[in-house]
């Protein structure tokens, strides 16, 4: 298939596409700024300039495509109604672009906090009614329902995968507890009960094998799929999993949420009027509040045979060499 691929100069975007080229389809990139492009250029059959905020270019990226595999999407902002501009709006204008070209596949990458938080040891099924509670994981929905509310009862059929923490090498977030881990001092925020917080991970490599395989599943078509890692973690195994990939225990220092948040706040506010954004926020603390985060990968076991192998302590392993090599640890 001839597949348009957004976000592939991203951290997620760069192994899906090498992942679709193995399974031996076309890519055909869309891109915003060639300059932060060139290794993808190198790698894409084709690249084109477009934005999800301008239909037009979208329309041309579309023409003469199989598949769409929307990666592209904001996960932090300076405020809420800049998610939606991109996760949202972004969403529906590519969802337009792909109906009106008449293309048959469009894959949505969402994600988790789309669906919310899961109970204690009951992981998430995508069937569950969704319960976002911060304004990423409500614009992540909104992005899936604006597809659905496009595509549906068209010839292009929808598939929507929701992946919970990624991480691994490229990763901007998760490098920094590595970071202070080597440092030898890392916040813990909420104390020791957030020790003991459940959360699925998943590693980029196994994500992106997932994505392609969706891709080219009939079986996935019109559903929504979660595509965890080979097994779950508590907070406390992820800090013990990166301390031992780093080579050095941390001292951990607890961070009540009632003084986190006037922290988050303070943050968030200085980079706001900087003009940047930062994973360090409120909304980010609000996720963290409602408690595990962990999702079922059973029905893309059985639609597309989904199988991550990348076990958390080797996948960390690797993102610590990675950082290592690129001078980051």
């Amino acid at each position: 298939m001839r597949i348009l691929v957004t976000g592939a100069t991203g951290f997620v975007g760069g192994p899906t596409l090498r992942a679709l080229q193995r399974e031996g389809h076309q890519i055909r990139a869309l891109v915003r700024d060639r300059s932060r492009a060139q290794t993808l250029l190198s790698r894409a059959d084709e690249v084109v300039d477009g934005e999800l905020r301008d239909p037009a270019s979208l329309a041309r990226a579309c023409a003469g495509i199989d598949a769409v595999v929307h990666v592209a999407g904001l996960t932090k902002a300076l405020r809420s109604e800049d998610f939606d501009a991109v996760n949202v709006r972004g969403t529906k204008h590519l969802c337009e672009a792909a109906r009106d070209a008449g293309v048959g596949r469009f894959v949505l990458i969402s994600s988790l906090a789309a669906a919310g938080a899961s109970a204690p040891g009951s992981p998430r099924t995508p069937d569950a009614p969704p319960f976002p509670v911060s304004a990423y994981g409500r614009s992540k929905l909104g992005g899936e329902r604006s597809a659905a509310a496009i595509l549906t009862n068209t010839s292009v059929k929808l598939t929507i995968l929701r992946p919970p923490i990624v991480y691994g090498e490229g990763d901007p977030d998760l490098l920094v507890v590595f970071q202070q881990c080597r440092r030898g001092v890392l916040p813990v925020v909420g104390g020791a009960k957030s020790l003991q917080i459940t959360y699925s991970l998943v590693h980029v490599d196994d994500l992106a094998r997932g994505i392609a395989q969706a891709a080219s599943a009939g079986a996935a078509c019109g559903n929504v799929y979660s595509l965890p890692g080979p097994r779950d973690a508590t907070l406390l195994q992820i800090i013990q999993g990166v301390e031992s990939a780093v080579g050095r225990r941390a001292r951990r220092i607890p961070l009540p949420f009632a003084l986190a948040k006037p922290a988050a706040w303070l943050a968030q506010t200085s980079l706001r009027a900087a003009g940047r954004a930062s994973i360090v926020n409120l909304d980010k603390l609000r996720e963290m509040e409602a408690g595990d985060w962990t999702c079922s990968g059973e029905s893309a076991r059985r639609d597309f045979q989904y199988s991550p192998a990348i076990d958390l302590e080797a996948g960390l392993a690797r993102q610590a060499q990675w950082a290592r090599a690129k001078g980051l640890l």
